[in-house]
């Protein structure tokens, strides 16, 4: 698709950007072969305004193999996406770009796809590499721990654990209410030790 996308932040208010979307798991993505100003890319993001989407997927081709860099709908930069590269390995295969084991570069390295029928439907796979409970943002790595998050006056106390698969993804065990849920994202939103972000 080629569309006007009307962004204020340009004099003229318009440019033409070239794009494809998809979706994961609920998890929708602008991918694109243009370059990208950080800056409009909350503005592109924006479901009102904008394309809509979750966030910015800018592909690239290294010698011969394709990668990509993730952007949040805030702008900022993630350091792996799951979802995304999946759509994407499956975009490149349907467009014949790559067979059906290949790898894609990703901002946390090179990740091994591959590509499958199953039930008559095509199904692609990413080897995300050995999860780690350690990671360089932290002093240590966080196995089983108790954490206590602050939400406004609240504390609220949780036994989680941190994995990364390349990005980080706190899980957090416990059988909690939409309401507990809520406070819990607030909590490890305003928390010192996911200065960085976390799933």
């Amino acid at each position: 698709l080629v569309i006007p996308i009307h962004l204020h932040t340009r004099r003229n208010g318009y440019f033409f950007m070239q794009f494809f979307k998809m979706q994961n798991l609920g998890n929708d993505f602008i991918f694109t072969f243009n370059n990208l100003v950080i800056s409009e890319i909350s503005k592109i993001c924006d479901r009102n305004f904008g394309i809509g989407a979750d966030g910015v997927v800018q592909i690239y081709l290294e010698g011969n193999k394709y990668g990509y860099n993730v952007y949040n709908k805030d702008g900022s930069m993630a350091s792996f996406c799951g979802s995304a590269t999946l759509c994407l390995g499956k975009y490149l295969n349907d467009n014949n770009l790559v067979g059906k084991n290949f790898e894609i570069i990703t901002p946390s390295g090179i990740k091994q796809l591959r590509v499958f029928l199953k039930g008559g439907q095509k199904r692609v796979t990413v080897n995300v590499g050995k999860p780690t409970f350690q990671h360089g943002s932290l002093k240590q790595g966080i196995f089983n721990r108790l954490l206590f998050l602050k939400n406004g006056e609240k504390t609220i106390r949780v036994r989680a654990s941190l994995v990364s698969v390349g990005n980080l993804h706190l899980v957090i065990k416990g059988d909690y209410s939409k309401s507990e849920q809520l406070e819990i994202v607030h909590g490890v939103n305003n928390s010192e030790l996911f200065l960085n972000g976390v799933n």
